[in-house]
């Protein structure tokens, strides 16, 4: 799916996203800004890329980190969820290399699938 797709989704259903991203240096949140209008559904975002910035920002537990790495499934769900809570929106996101997506359910963090292509993305 498309950035202006996603972002076009997003406004119908008077929802908001905010990104959180590492390697990838701000590539996501560039393709969302490019789309005119964006500004409807994406807060903000944060470039995460040293260990104890995910931490401290995002709240990425330390140990987490130590322990799997920054690439890990579980570290980008935890930065995703700490820029929904950072920017208080519905959706937080992080470019990953594989798909996948979170959503928010009243006692924690259920994965879903096919969000869109590369994308992690919780509610």
């Amino acid at each position: 799916m498309r950035a202006t797709q996603v972002l076009a989704d997003l406004a119908l259903r008077g929802e908001t996203i905010a990104c959180a991203e590492s390697l990838t240096g701000g590539s996501l949140m560039a393709r969302l800004v490019d789309v005119p209008g964006a500004s409807r559904v994406l807060r903000g975002g944060v470039v995460a890329y040293a260990h104890d910035v995910k931490a401290v920002l995002l709240g990425v537990p330390a140990t987490l980190l130590a322990t799997r790495g920054a690439v890990d499934p579980d570290v980008a769900i935890a930065m995703a969820a700490g820029a929904c809570r950072v920017f208080d929106t519905d959706w937080g996101s992080r470019r990953r290399a594989w798909p996948g997506r979170t959503r928010r359910t009243g006692s924690g963090w259920a994965r879903h699938t096919s969000l869109w292509s590369g994308w992690e993305a919780i509610r």
